[in-house]
Parts: C-alpha cells; structure tokens; sequence
C-alpha cells in the first residue's frame, strides 16, 4: 500500500511541476511608492499566496496556466484599504504583477480581526512571543495540540508517547507544578484543581486554530493570574470568516502505531448578524510500548498475588481456609468409571459403555466391563451444580485460576461459582437481613468463595520448586519482612530465587508427573548444613520486559573471587588490608625524618616537624646516617634521640633518662627496650598514669608513621645492611635482595604482599602434587593468592557467572536420559561456555503469572496502551452590530491515555473534560464567564491499581474595559477565578483514604466511645433517661433509687421483652406455617387463623414503663444527649453492654436477630428509622454495635461486611477501617478563590513614535494562603529605528500561587519497608520539636542516700538501659550540651528503649537521612542534622525577568530575534522532597571513623511530619519535669491533684486510695507523695495571664522517682469473689535494686520479680517494663467502659508515614539566550529558519537534601527548518537537536539524550477541494526517550487526505 501511495505521489508531482506559472511583483503605497512589508497577497478560491519582503516583493508559484484561466489576486494590509485585481494566466512563465494599494482612513487596532471586525479582550504583551499559525498546523499532522510547539525557541517540549506531551517554557519541567498557564479563547484550560495541563482533554480541534501564541517570560498583566513563566494562548477561527465544511483523514503508515484520526469543522453564517461552528476529531493508535521494571514486577504473582480474586465470584483454589492438604478427604471427590474393554487396551471403548457411577455397587462388572475407581481434587467453594461442561463425570475439579488443573486440555472450564443458593444447606437464615431466606449474602451460603485466601493460593507450583502454594509463594505479613509477599522478599532482599529450589533432584506433581530439577545439588550436598535455596541476582530487560536472571553457582563469599586456603591464621589488626615495611615491630626501622639544626624536631622541607608517634623515644632505632653527612643510611646503626628530645649526636639513656654511654659512628646503637606504650611511661616512672596502648604485648607498637590515617602493626623483617626494604625484589621464594622476611602468607594483614610466600593452590588448598590431590579447583592457578574471607565455603553460593539469561551450556547426553549427569565418574561431555570448568544448567526463566488487577477492584490495571481521544466543540456568534459581539463556547473531550506522574504512570480512561464559556464585548468593554468541569473517569495507576476519582471544576469571571487618553491607551480590569476541588480523597484530602490524617487512632479507636457518630445503640429518651419501656434492674434486683443500690449491675438497663402477653409466635420466614406480616414486616405462625397477628401490647415487643410520664427535652430528637440511657456525660454513645436501642432481639430463637426483628427498633416516634448494623462478631448480642468499629465508613444495617469494607489491600494500599480512620475531621472541602485587578498602559510619544512605553501591574489574593495581596509590576520600551526592527527591554514581576495539588495532596504512593511513603500539602509547614524550646532535657539519674545501703554509695548516679544494650555509662558525659537545640524524633528502634519515643537527635549516636524516590538521597553530617531546618508552610513562588530583545530584518533577506533573560525565582518550588527525614545509626570502625554510608544504613527512627495527636510532651526521653503530676500528687480526700493517677483510683467503698505502710497496715494515711518518699526538690509552675501552664521548672528533682506498689484484698460480691484494691505502698528504688550494679555500671537490675507489679513515679523515672523509655503514668485519653479514663504509661505515637511535600528553596537565579534567525529566498519560495537556547545553568540547589537536582531540560537546544513552496507542493524539512541532560521527578530519574531528530512533511493539493499531506516524525528512527518514566520512541509516518468545501 505504501509503494502504490508514493508512486501516485510521484506521478501527480511531475505532472504538477510541468504545468504551472508564477505571479510575482512589488506591493507598495499608492501615495509614496514606499515598499510595503508584511502584505498578505491571496489568489482566491485557491490555498496559493504570499507575504511580501523588506523590499514588498512578492512571489506566487504552482499556478495553473489555461486558456481560460483567470484568477482573483487580492491584496490585504492592515492600515490599507483592500485591493483586488484580475490576470489571465495562459502560459507557464513569470508574470509581473506589481500592486500599489491606498491608506485606509480607519485605523484597525491589533487586536481585530478582519472583515466582521470583532474584537475580543485585548492581550497585547510587552515580552518576546512566538507564533504558530493556522498555516503551521496545516502543514504537519499530528496528534496533539501541544506538538505544534516543539520547534519553537524558549519552549521545553518533551514527549511521553503517541498522544502525551509536556510543555514547559524555559526549563523546570515537573509534573507536579506547572509555571506555564494555558487559556483557549481567554480560557484557562488547565485540568481543574490540579492545574496542569494535558492537550489531549482540550475540546479545540487543530482544524479550529487561527494560531497559537506563546508569550515567554513573566511580562504580561493581562491574560490573568500565574501567568508565570510563559503563556500559551490559543485563538480559534470565527465563523463568520471562515465559513464551510473541512474534513480529513489520517493515518499511519509503515509502523506499529496503527493510528486513525478522523478531523472535521463546519462553520456557517445563519445570517448576517448569526454565525455557528462545530468542529469535532477522533484518535485512535497504538502507544509506543514501556512497562517499567516496578510495573512490571507488580503485575506478577511473586509480588501481588491475585487481589482480583476476592471478588470474581469464583472458585478459585482447592486448599480450604488457609493452606492445602492433599489428603484431606473434604476436598477430594471420589467415583468409579465404568466401562468396556472389548480390545484389552486399557482404555474404553470407543462405542462401548462408559459412564460414571457415584458408588461402586452401581458398577457392571464381568465380561469386558471393567469398574475403575477414580478421584479428583475439587475446589473448596460450596460445591454446586456446574453442569459438568467438559463432562468427565466430575465438577469443580477445574479451580477458576487460570490453569489446567484435570489435564484435560482444557482451563477453568469447569469450576464451583457464587449462584447465591445454599447448596449444602448449612445456612442458618437471612443473616444480611434482606428479607431473602439464605439468598446471596446470607451466612454459608456460597461460603469459601471470594476469600483472602484465594489471593494467594492457585493451586499451581508459582516457584517450580516442586510444592504447591507453599508458604514462600504466599503473603506472609510479617513486619520483619516489611510485610511483603514472602516470595518478594526473597527475590528483592535475599536473593532467593526458589525457596528449597535445589533441595529436590525431581519434582512431582499432584498428578504423578516427574520432571528433573536442573539446579539438583547433588547427593553429595543434602546435609542439613547445606543451603538449599536456589539463589542469584535478576535486572531487568525494559526492550523485552521481561526478568532476566543468573543463578548463583559459586561460594566465593563477600569479595565475589575464590580464594586459596591455608593452614595459617591471620590477623589484621587495625584493617588497613595491607603490609607496610616502615610500619610495626622492624628490627631495621628507619625515621625518615631530618633535624640539622638538633632542635629535636624535623626540618620543614623533609615530612613533619613533628616526630612520628610512637610508643617512646626509647623504643626507636635510628640508622645514624640518615642524619651524617652524606645523609644516606649504611645499614649501621648510630645517633639518637634523647629524653629531652634534642638530638644528642649517638649517646644511649635507660628508662629513667640516665647516660649510658656514647658510642662512636661505627657501632650499633640501641636505647634499652622497654614495652611501655604509647606514651612512653612505665609502671615506676614519674607521672605513670596506668597502662595506655600498646603497653606490655610484647612487641614494639608504632602508629601511623607513614601518616595514613591508619593504626598499622607491621611485620617483622631484617635489614641484610644496606638499610633499604628490598621488597620489589622478591622472588619466589620470598627472598628480596638479602633482606629476610618474616611475613610467611597469610600474613598478619591476610593480603599476598610480592615479598610473601604463597601458593595459588585454589579453595581447597590443595595443589598439584599434594597428598591428596582432587584436581584444578575454583582459585587454582588464576594467578592470585586471595585469603578465604568471610562467607567463602559456607556452603551458601553467592555469586553467578554474570551472564543473564544464559542457556544451559551444550552437552552430549552419553546415557541418553535427557539430562546432563555423570555416571561411574564419567560425565556427559559439554561446551565450558562460561569457562569455570563445570557444566552450567539454565538460568532461572521469568515465568511469573501475569496480575492484570493488582488491588482487586475490578479494573485491570497492567498497562495499556491502546489511545483514544474524541473531542468536540460548538461556538455561536451575535454580531447585531460593531460595537456588539457575544460568543457562546461550549466542548467536551474524552480521552484514554498514558499519563506520567512523578508518582507513577496513570491511565487515563474515559477523562472527560467539558467546559462552558460566554463572552461579550461592548465597545471598550469586555467580559467573560466560563467554567471548566472534569470527570477522571476510571483513570488508575498501574503502580498501585489506584483508582482516581477526580470531579474538580473551575468558575470564572472576568472584566476588562480601555480608553484612550492622549498617546496612551489604557488597559484595566479585574478576574475572578474559583476552584472547587473535588477528588473523594483519592488525590487531595478532601475525602475518605482509609488512613488515620491526624494520628488519633491509637485512642480513638479503643475508647469505648463512639467518636465517629455512627452508633445509634442508644435509647431516645431524653435527659431524664426514662423511655415508655421498662427495662431490667439487673442480676441483684436493683434499681437506681432502690435501698441498697450501688452501681449498675450485670444487665442492669435492658429492655424487657414482652414473653408475657398473649401473641402469636413471630417466626423465620422459611418455616412451614408462617405467614407474612408486612405492618412490621416480619413472619409469624396465625394460631387462630385469622390471618392476622394477634397481640394485645400496644408498645410490643416491649413491656410498658409505669413510671414514664410523657416526653421531655431531647425525646425522640434522634440524637444522642446526656442522660439518655448509653450516652455519657458529653453526648457521646458509649460502651455499656446493653441493647438500648433493641436491635438485636431474637424472637424466633434461631440465634440471629433477622431483619423482620431488627425492625423492631425502640424509637417510637420514628417508625421508619433503619437501624444500625450488629457486629457481625455478636450476632446475638446486639449491643455497642458500630463502637470502636474495624470496618469502614458510616454503615447502616450491614451485619454482613464484605472483605472490602474491613482492613486490608484496597485502592492500592494498606486500606485501615476503624474508628479514628477517616473521621469527618480528617478532610474537608478544597475550595479556594482568587481575585485579581491589573492595569496596562501603552504610550506612543508624539514626538517620537520611534518609542512605545508599556507598563503594567496585577495585584492578586489567593483566600487559602495568608500571603495578602501580591504585587507584580511590568514594564516594556520599544524601540523601533525603522518599520522593520525593534528592539525592546522588558521587566516583569510575577506569581506562581500554589495550587490544590500543591496544597492538599494527601495521595499514599508506595512502601519501602516498614515506612509508607505520602504525597502531601504543605499549607502547614512542619516546625520540629527541639530541645530548649517548649521541652528540656535531662539525663537520668538515681539517688541514693547515705547509709541507705551496705555499699556505702551514696549521691546521684547516672542510669543506662542494660536490657536494650546501651552498657555505657560514659555516654551521659555532655549530653545536655550536645543535644541542646536538636530536634526530638520518633525512636522505634534506638538502645534505649523497646517502645516507640519522641527523643532529642544525639548526634553522637544518630544522624539524619533524607531519602529520595529515586536516589539514595543524603545521609547529613552530625553538623547539618543537629541544625536541620524546621519546613515552612508552602508560600507563593515569585518570579522576575529583565529580558533584552531585538527583532527584524539585518537584511533584505535575513530575520533575527535575540533574546536575552536573567530571571529571579524566589521562594523557589520544584518536586516534592521528603520532609520526614528518617533517622540512622551513625556507624563506627574500630578506630572511631564515622563509615556511615548507604551499605550500612541502620534506621532507627523518624522525624515526624507533625506531633499532634502524638501524645507530646510524654516519651520526649528525660526532662527532669514532673509531666505525669505524679511528683507532686496529693492524694486523698481533700484537694487532690486532678491529673494524677493516685487521684482515679478508689477502694470498695468509693473512696481515695491511701497510703499503707505494709500489707497488715489497715489504716490509710493521706497526704502528698513527694513527702512519702522525702523528695525535696521544688517545682515552679509557670502561667500565661489566663492561668494557662506555659511550662514547669523543677529545680533539684534530678534523681527522686520509686515505685507504688497497690495492695489488694479478696472482695465477695455475690457468687463472685473479686481482687480489689484497697490502698498503695511505695518503695524507694535502693531498696529493690542492685545499688552496687548502679554504682559499677549505671545498669538498673532488680532484686527480685516484684518489680513487674510496681508502678514508676516521679521525675523521669525508670521503668521496670520499657528501660529508660518515658515511664511515667498519665490518664490516657482512652476510656474504660465505665466512661473513666484509664491509667497508662506516657508513650509516643505517630503513624510511619513519611511525607513528600512541595517546599519553597529560596533564590534561584537563572539566565538564557534565544536566538532566531531567518533566511528568505523569494524567488524560489525558500525559507531557511534556525533558533537556539541556551540555559547558563541546569540545576538548582534543594536545601533539604543538599544537593543539585535538575531543572528537566537540556542547556542547549536547537531547531532547524527548511521550507520551499514548490510549484509541486509544499515542502518542508525539519531538523531538532536535544542536548544530553539529566531528568528527575519523583520516582523518575535519569539521562536523557542527546537525540537528533529529522521531520519531513509535504502538502499537495490535489484539487481545489482536496490536498493530501504526508508527514515523516524521526524519519531516521534514532530510538530515544524525551522523559524518564516515557517510553522509548522511534519513526512515525502519517498520511492525511483533507477535502475542504
């Protein structure tokens, strides 16, 4: 097809080229002959024209010669009147036409249009803009509207895909924030709310377009608010100028994309004064193919599972509940095949009998019949009738997963399905209530259908390790292993391939079949201690997306290279992994150091002035020499150092300094060795201070003489007297030179030094000759000696060969048993391919089962790449007159595309996008309203299988009025713009999103009360609690008010019910004789036949209340108030274990309360109230229901709950459903307004019109951000020497508001770890809790008396938590000082304690990392982490640009623009950056260097985003206060401390604990603790003047904390006997601790077990459960169900969420260059165009994690065109270059480019109402991508056929 479309081509070209003529001539005034620029110059009824050159000349080719060929040539020029004449063209030759044309009298302003002059708000911009014309667009296809500016200069374009682009204008391209605004006909059409913008959801068809403009930079007021970094703005065609019907097709040739695209516009004048257009397009094509390798693997079962097997309705595993049993007889269906065997086969007969009998009894047996027994697994659902569809005799041996399960060729083709029957008759009733006996829904019927466990559990060998949904292939929830999929983890963190993979040499499978396990270990290798997981790393091929694995085959340990064993230890003492001679304990050790002048110091031009350190003076040995006068040693040993330092010439001390004598220069000379360490002293001297480093090993120590930074022990080597370490003469034998070495390998830094003696005898440390032999093993002879390292034969392999993918390496299968083996010592023979020597079977093959829904919702969420896009629009025009002009606009698109985020990639299916706009002008004024409506359809993520539910919609209104004063026309007006978002909380926090936004859940969801407002299980009865029911006084009787009552008893409230009275039996519905009774709607037994319900209670099923009087206030409201039976004191419904609203009655004894009885509700005044659900926990209980609830959302009536409405998988994440989990609270409505005012002015001196001023400002608020008004200020001057240049310099100020998606995101986007990673808002900003601020610090401590003990200790000692490893006392050494000012994070895993705690950031221990989504982020210094930078709340961003321009003719034929820009950013915003940085445990070698790096990264904590609801100030470690008020409690009945515990609790008799010196001590004393325990330190409250406590001091309360133990008492009530407590005792913490361990050690070790029952109280005191975490006590906001709030200890708590957030990063300063220039060539129709940009940088700084990130967009840039309107078509040759630059966004980052990319495109027009385009994209093919997270793209040919009427 595509040869026959270019030979028509061809052929219409040559026949074109040899009949057409040519038009040329000059456009000039008619008055002053001056040449005219710019004129348009139109042969009618025809596409042919001309713009005429600086000259006014003009040409017209591809004109048709006739006889009788006459064509209209009309002239347009704005300014001029129109010109129209007539010329014969009947030859093909020049023909000169020159046109003079006279000035109009009437000046047309700009911004009109031609003929129907309309003229709409005016946009005039004083800033460099480029243009695409109506022309442009026809020129090329394309499928986007956003493609028509990618050769424009100063414009980023970058391409996702077929139908997906992004659009930036001088770099900073994000998909999180957009700085360019986009308007169509002075509309915003950015996406509402999220305000970015997607050309595909624009309704305007490009057939539609009357240009496209796009202003660069900041220097515009008039087209609205944030127009910041540039505008697009697209201007569409009138009607009334442009009537008539266009229509084309296109579509793809010569590649993969098979794009369609239907295009058509119809515009038409219903009158002189009514004009209409409708235009509308269809795309469809084939996107360019990308799966990431985290898409990838998540659409696999070793990752997902099958979520979308919850709710298929299907059987879809045969295990039952949780695991399988393969001989369980429940899930094993057994029958007998009988049937003939006429021809002894062993198979039946073809026409014989054959059937299938479910007992062996029925079975014909004799003759030729033979009875077969014969069983098959079935699935685990409720077995129904499926028809037998492949009729074997057997159903539901075929489980609904996608295999063939009965080998019988067939899949899934016969399973067990949900039919909403109780096929097995286990139902108990109608258990969901919907009047259906044992329908869909009920309990038991359809049950193991659609269950959790189905969604890992298939029934088919995942792994291909030989078992079946194994426990590796499942989900095993597991916090040690991030909760991740047990397979997963392995792969990802373990390098487990297959769990036990080479355990087995054969695999069988349910159905016999053996199949040979090619990575069998051999018999050899089954011991236990061997590793029978078959291991190796796996990348991923993106072109074939696929995993490409290599199975480890070696056991090389940590340094992947086989080592060479040895008989000989090693021992590397300090690390260094290398042997230095000048180091260590050297019987020939040389000081290279010089002292001339005998100052005992070193000259400054020979290393160090400083003698190199050493145990002492005395322990060196010198080569005198090196100091003589020919400065060269001799191997004799001479001169030295003396005591004092100074160079003595030869003489020798002792120890004690005392001259021994003073040899000559040709003696050995040697101080009197002595081992006495580093410092020289030993046990005796002077000053002796104890034993130090080094002292008494027996060797002489020397540290880092070569000045490396490390400690090194040397070996030990002779010098042979030339005083040189000959080692680079080393022969084999270790012999260098004639020195002797004594360094045999291994030596004691493990590392063959060339000096060594070694052998390369490989792991086994055999070599050739040796007893023993094997032969050449891994590490033999590879020319290496390597020592065995750590990991190395540990019987675990490690490493593969490198090769991925590999084949199995040929053999010749010499036994011919189809696989590679050896036999009696005699192998197969193979191809070494990988050349180790053995033979290597496959690597493991990506054979993982495809997951089309990720999270079970129901929509496939594997990407797609099927792109459609429809778009249509209508726009009506009222011209009555010319001072009059309405327009009314309407369109709607519908698009599915790929959509890339930095979040993800998304399909957008089925967007919709409609819009309504109306205009109108009125003279010089001007104003619009519109509003703009998206709906997201099922768009969805293919990372999560997030659905986005996304209805956000825009208003706007708009006034514009200009007046003319003078020489300057003025420009003012105003804008209103309103965003109403509205994304359900599946993008912003505007709605549910099944996690817990305010971190109240820890309480919320435990305390008894319903906080939700869910719950209706309260009686309506007022404020005096009294109903028209009587109800129960309980077990003892009694009632309130009644003698003897204390408290409420066990049933004490409920209602009565009415068995007394005489009424017929209320029964299920599937009795035999009920009968229906539909006034209460529930089923009855009519014993008197009357055929109706008899009952003689009016307030049945209830009995009357005597003492009820009538309603009172708050009766029947509906709501719950105070005094009503089940709501406390503050109106909330509460735990009371009571029925109070009767729901949950049982009256036809069956053991559930049914729907027809449920209806029985207690509100009298509402007979049609629907009751709340009854937990599906307490059928028959029926009371607190929806209290404290764990599923979801405000549920009525719903006793049975689908899987998705508790917790689980749901939308992508962890979905959590309880109380304190989407509370109304948590999210509210996103609504903001912006108001604007701007004015413009434009001045032409009338002096000098060479000149025009403009200046301009807007003044913007924004009601969500506390910012005020903003100013923005611009400013132009325009010079212009001729008609034909102008040079301008331009200043602009602007502002960038955040928008919805930067304000309220609130969206989970994924998990690493433990750690839940969320997009958020910044409109709060987050101020971390420091030390000194709001809270102090203390270290913890203990006092002990004098005398209080048997050791003697006595005063204050510091405390460590032995039982959470911290065994350093030390450490408390100047922690005040070093974590003043820190910040506090949340500990979850420090050595201080076991429970989770805010903490100061000690950075002695810890330090922060900021990780990134797609980097490993920074680890910061000690310095950085300690002053890291609190997050301030996200502020509007400011841009200002000086720009600098010129623009016009340098020639005849030449056109430049140049453009110069330095821009300002203040308050800078790019991609969101984690803002909860986590925090690491700093790690440390064995001399105190900080190693910390991203290989050893221990987190131990994080700094939370916010610490409300966190439970502050208590867990904050130690701060020396009293926060539990249990310091300073009193206690008793006079005046007790509110808030401290001691105060809640009460005896038998409802009175005050007291104190009670022992167990036999039975009168209480009462008073204050702090005076029981002798504390006497002070506290000082400080207030604000409202008496608010703004913070406490406690001076001298360090250490004074014990323990209260209560004492307790056996209590009757009843038949009951209950412990009850009867008063407290204290205990002093000497008195129950080891004292000497403290003063040893710090370490608190108790003296026995009776600290488990005590309670810690004081100042920061110690518990006996959590260590040194924050032990003291406080009334939890948790409530017991008597409505107190219970006593518990102070903790720490905040979801693990880590929050990605925009932040503004203060001052970026950025400059540019662009430059155009244009070369016509008129004569022929030429044109050559070319720009450049060029960036002066590409990176900008991100305060938090301190480094560069880029701006997404390459430092140059260039395009290139060529055009020529030939006689036979348009011809135009496109050329653009991309520099290489690097992207990052979000999860993406990368390189990107540089490419080269050549277009081609050419229009021929076939006939006056038909053209045919061809347009070549990358007609070379260079595959490249334009953005990570885009797919790699290559050619696109498209063809377009376009008739226009």
């Amino acid at each position: 097809m595509f040869n026959s479309i270019k030979y028509i081509i061809m052929a219409n070209l040559f026949s074109f080229l040899f009949s057409s003529a040519i038009i040329k001539g000059i456009v000039s005034d008619n008055n002053t002959d001056a040449p005219l620029i710019g004129a348009n110059i139109i042969v009618e009824d025809t596409e042919l024209g001309s713009a005429s050159d600086i000259n006014g000349a003009y040409l017209i080719s591809g004109i048709r010669a006739c006889s009788t060929c006459t064509y209209n040539i009309k002239i347009l020029y704005i300014g001029y009147e129109e010109f129209t004449t007539s010329i014969l063209i009947n030859q093909n030759k020049e023909y000169i036409l020159d046109l003079p044309i006279n000035p109009s009298s009437l000046e047309v302003e700009t911004t009109t249009v031609t003929a129907k002059k309309r003229q709409d708000k005016i946009t005039d911009a004083p800033a460099a803009i480029e243009l695409v014309s109506a022309s442009d667009i026809k020129r090329e296809e394309s499928t986007n509207l956003g493609s028509y500016l990618k050769g424009l200069k100063g414009v980023d374009f970058t391409s996702s895909g077929v139908n997906n682009y992004s659009i930036s204008v001088r770099g900073f391209n994000s998909s999180f924030t957009s700085r360019l605004l986009t308007l169509t006909d002075g509309r915003v059409a950015n996406i509402p709310a999220l305000r970015v913008i997607n050309y595909s959801t624009v309704p305007q068809s490009p057939k539609d377009i009357e240009s496209i403009e796009v202003v660069l930079g900041p220097s515009t007021a008039l087209y609205g608010a944030n127009a910041h970094s540039g505008v697009v703005n697209i201007t569409s065609k009138s009607p009334a100028v442009s009537e008539g019907l266009d229509i084309s097709i296109s579509g793809s040739a010569a590649d993969e994309r098979d794009l369609y695209k239907f295009s058509s516009r119809w515009a038409h004048k219903l009158s002189e004064n009514l004009s209409f257009k409708l235009s509308g397009e269809y795309i469809q094509a084939y996107e360019w193919e990308f799966i990431s390798e985290e898409e990838y693997k998540r659409h696999k079962y070793a990752w997902s599972g099958n979520p979308s097997r919850l709710i298929d309705g299907k059987d879809n595993n045969p295990w039952g509940f949780t695991t399988h049993f393969w001989e369980d007889k429940g899930i094993r269906q057994t029958i007998y095949h009988n049937y003939t065997d006429a021809d002894g086969d062993g198979l039946p007969d073809e026409s014989g009998y054959d059937t299938f009998l479910s007992n062996e009894i029925d079975c014909r047996i004799g003759g030729n019949y033979i009875c077969e027994e014969k069983w098959r697994y079935v699935g685990d659902g409720e077995q129904n009738d499926t028809g037998d569809p492949d009729g074997d005799g057997f159903m539901g041996e075929d489980w609904f997963n996608g295999y063939d399960d009965d080998l019988d060729g067939l899949i899934d083709e016969d399973y067990f399905f949900a039919d909403g029957i109780d096929n097995d008759g286990d139902c108990p009733g109608d258990t969901n209530g919907d009047g259906v006996v044992c329908g869909p829904g009920d309990d038991n019927v359809d049950e193991e259908i659609d269950k959790s466990s189905d969604e890992w559990i298939d029934g088919y060998d995942n792994n291909g390790n030989g078992e079946v949904d194994e426990t590796g292939e499942q989900y095993g929830n597991n916090p040690d292993k991030y909760n991740l999929p047990d397979w997963q983890y392995d792969l990802e963190y373990r390098d487990i391939i297959i769990a036990d993979g080479r355990k087995d040499e054969n695999h069988i499978d349910k159905y016999g079949n053996t199949t040979r396990n090619p990575w069998y270990i051999g018999p050899e290798n089954e011991g236990d201690i061997y590793d029978h997981n078959l291991r190796g790393s796996h990348i991923y091929d993106e072109e074939n997306v696929e995993l490409l694995f290599d199975v480890y085959l070696y056991d090389y340990g940590d340094d992947g290279l086989p080592g060479d064993k040895f008989e000989e230890g090693f021992g590397d003492e300090y690390g260094d992994q290398n042997f230095i001679p000048d180091e260590g304990s050297n019987l020939g050790l040389f000081n290279f150091w010089i002292d001339s002048n005998n100052d005992g110091f070193d000259d400054d031009n020979f290393y160090s002035e400083t003698p190199i350190p050493s145990e002492s003076f005395s322990e060196r040995i010198y080569d005198s020499e090196i100091y003589g006068p020919n400065n060269f040693p001799d191997g004799i040993w001479g001169n030295g150092v003396g005591p004092n330092g100074v160079w003595e010439g030869g003489k020798i001390y002792d120890t004690n300094g005392n001259l021994i004598s003073e040899p000559n220069d040709d003696t050995e000379s040697f101080y009197l060795i002595n081992d006495c360490g580093l410092d020289g002293l030993c046990n005796g001297d002077v000053g002796y201070p104890g034993p130090d480093f080094g002292e008494g090993n027996g060797s002489w120590d020397n540290f880092d003489w070569n000045q490396d930074g490390l400690l090194t022990s040397g070996d030990y080597w002779i010098d042979n007297g030339d005083g040189i370490f000959n080692f680079n003469l080393c022969d084999e034998n270790g012999i260098c030179g004639s020195d002797i070495i004594n360094d045999t390998f291994p030596g004691p830094n493990g590392i063959v030094d060339p000096w060594e003696i070694h052998r390369d005898c490989g792991q086994d440390g055999l070599c050739f000759g040796d007893p023993g032999y094997p032969g050449p093993d891994y590490g033999e002879n590879d020319g290496s000696s390597i020592l065995i390292d750590n990991g190395e034969l540990n019987n675990v392999f490690d490493i593969g060969d490198g090769i991925y993918g590999a084949d199995a390496e040929p053999f010749i299968d010499n036994n011919n048993n189809g696989y590679y083996d050896c036999e009696d010592g005699n192998c197969d023979s193979f191809t070494d391919v990988n050349g180790d020597g053995v033979w290597t079977p496959a690597d493991y093959k990506d054979n993982f089962m495809d997951v089309y829904d990720i999270n079970g919702d129901g929509f496939d969420d594997y990407p797609d790449f099927e792109v459609k896009n429809s778009r249509t629009e209508f726009r009506l025009d009222y011209d009555p007159t010319n001072d009059l002009n309405i327009t009314f606009q309407t369109g709607y698109s519908l698009s599915k595309l790929q959509q890339v985020a930095g979040i993800g990639r998304y399909l957008a299916d089925n967007y919709e996008y409609t819009y309504y706009q109306l205009r109108g002008r009125y003279k010089n004024w001007f104003s619009q309203i519109y509003f703009n409506q998206g709906n997201s359809g099922q768009t969805r993520g293919y990372l999560l299988g997030d659905m986005i539910r996304d209805e956000s919609r825009n208003f706007a209104f708009q006034l514009q009025n200009n007046f003319n004063y003078g020489s300057t026309k003025f420009v003012w007006g105003m804008d209103y713009f309103r965003t109403e978002a509205l994304t359900n909380g599946s993008i912003l926090n505007d709605g549910p999103n099944g996690y817990d936004n305010d971190g109240d859940i820890w309480f919320t969801s435990k305390d008894n009360i319903d906080t939700d407002g869910d719950s209706d299980d309260f009686s309506d009865w007022g404020n005096d609690g009294i109903g028209p029911y009587l109800t129960s006084c309980g077990d003892d009787g009694l009632c309130e008010g009644d003698d003897g009552w204390t408290t409420p008893d066990q049933g004490e409230g409920e209602l009565i019910l009415d068995y007394t009275n005489d009424w017929e039996e209320i029964v299920n519905c599937a009795h035999n004789d009920a009968l229906y009774n539909a006034e209460f709607d529930f089923c009855y037994v009519d014993t008197d036949s009357d055929g109706q319900w008899t009952n003689d209670n009016d307030l049945w099923p209830y009995l009357p209340n005597p003492n009820y009087t009538g309603p009172d206030s708050g009766e029947g409201n509906g709501i719950p108030d105070p005094g009503e039976p089940g709501v406390n004191e503050n109106g909330n419904v509460i735990v009371d274990q009571l029925d109070n609203d009767g729901d949950g009655l049982d009256f036809d004894g069956d053991g559930f309360p049914n729907f027809q009885e449920i209806q029985l509700n207690t509100n009298p005044y509402d007979p049609n109230d629907y009751p709340t659900a009854v937990p599906i926990e307490s059928f028959s209980l029926g009371y607190d229901e929806l209290i404290d609830e764990d599923w979801c959302g405000n549920i009525q009536y719903k006793p049975y709950v689908p899987d998705s409405q508790y917790s689980g998988n749901r939308d992508g994440k962890y979905w959590r459903c309880s109380e304190g989990i989407d509370e109304p609270d948590e999210y509210s409505n996103i609504i903001s307004n912006e108001m604007g005012f701007y004015f413009q002015t434009k001045t032409i001196p009338k002096r000098n019109k060479k000149i025009e001023i403009i200046t301009a400002a807007r003044f913007d608020n924004h009601d969500k951000l506390d910012e005020g008004i903003q100013f923005a200020p611009k400013f132009g001057l325009f010079y212009k020497p001729t008609n034909f240049q102008t040079f301008r310099i331009t200043y602009g100020k602007a502002y960038n508001t955040p928008s919805a998606l930067t304000m309220a995101t609130d969206l989970f986007i994924g998990k690493r770890g433990l750690i839940d990673y969320y997009l958020r808002g910044n409109t709060e900003g987050t101020n971390y809790l420091r030390v000194g601020d709001d809270v102090s610090t203390a270290v913890p401590q203990i006092f002990i008396p004098e005398g209080s003990n048997s050791s003697g200790a006595s005063g204050f000692f510091d405390i460590i938590n032995l039982a959470s490893g911290n065994s350093d006392v030390s450490y408390w050494d100047g922690y005040e000082e070093r974590v003043q000012g820190a910040p506090y994070f949340l500990g979850f895993n420090t050595e201080f304690s076991d429970v989770p705690e805010f903490m100061p950031l000690d950075t002695q221990l810890y330090t922060v990392w900021v990780p990134e989504l797609a980097d490993s982020g920074r680890i910061y210094t000690a310095e950085e982490s300690r002053n890291i930078s609190n997050i301030s709340p996200i502020k509007t961003e400011k841009i200002q640009t000086l720009e600098i321009g010129f623009k016009g003719f340098l020639s005849e034929r030449i056109h430049a623009t140049v453009d110069f820009y330095t821009s300002f950013y203040e308050d800078f915003f790019s991609a969101p950056t984690i803002i909860t940085p986590l925090i690491i445990r700093r790690q440390f070698n064995e001399f105190g260097d900080d190693i910390t790096s991203f290989d050893n990264i221990e987190v131990v904590g994080m700094l939370p985003a916010t610490y409300d609801g966190g439970n502050y100030p208590f867990a904050t470690q130690w701060d020396g206060l009293d926060n539990d008020y249990d310091w300073d409690c009193e206690f008793g009945q006079t005046n007790p401390t509110p808030n401290c515990f001691l105060s809640r609790v009460t005896d038998p008799n409802g009175m005050p604990l007291g104190y009670l010196e022992d167990y036999n001590d039975t009168t209480p004393e009462y008073g204050n603790l702090k005076d029981l325990f002798g504390w006497d330190g002070v506290e000082t409250v400080i207030t604000d003047e409202d008496g608010s406590i703004i913070s406490r001091q406690c001076t001298g309360c360090e250490g004074e904390w014990g323990y209260v133990e209560f004492i307790t008492d056996s209590l009757t009530l009843g038949s009951e006997t209950v412990t009850d407590t009867i008063g407290f005792t204290i205990h002093q913490p000497w008195e129950v601790i080891n004292v000497n361990q403290v003063v040893e050690s710090g370490a608190i070790l108790f003296n026995s077990d009776a600290s488990k029952d005590y309670i810690p109280v004081g100042i920061d005191e110690y518990s006996p459960f959590n260590g040194l975490s924050e032990a003291e006590m406080i009334l939890s906001p948790i409530i017991d169900a008597n409505g107190n709030n219970i006593v518990a200890p102070g903790f720490a708590y905040t979801p693990l969420h880590s929050v990605l957030a925009p932040m503004n990063y203060g001052e970026i300063w950025m400059s540019g260059l662009d430059l155009g220039l244009t070369y016509l060539i008129p004569e022929s129709n030429i044109a050559l165009d070319a720009n450049f940009s060029f960036y002066n940088t590409t990176e900008y700084y991100n305060v938090l994690t301190r480094k560069n990130d880029p701006i997404n967009a390459p430092k140059f840039k260039m395009n290139a065109s060529v055009s020529w309107d030939s006689p036979f078509g348009l011809l135009s040759l496109k050329y653009r270059h991309v520099d290489q630059f690097q992207w990052k966004d979000g999860i993406w980052a990368g390189i990107i480019g540089p490419y080269d990319l050549f277009d081609i495109h050419y229009n021929y027009k076939i006939s006056k109402h038909v053209e045919f385009n061809i347009t070549g994209l990358n007609i070379f093919d260079d595959r490249h991508k334009e953005m990570i997270g885009g797919a790699t793209m290559g050619r696109q040919i498209i063809l377009r056929m376009s008739t226009a009427l």
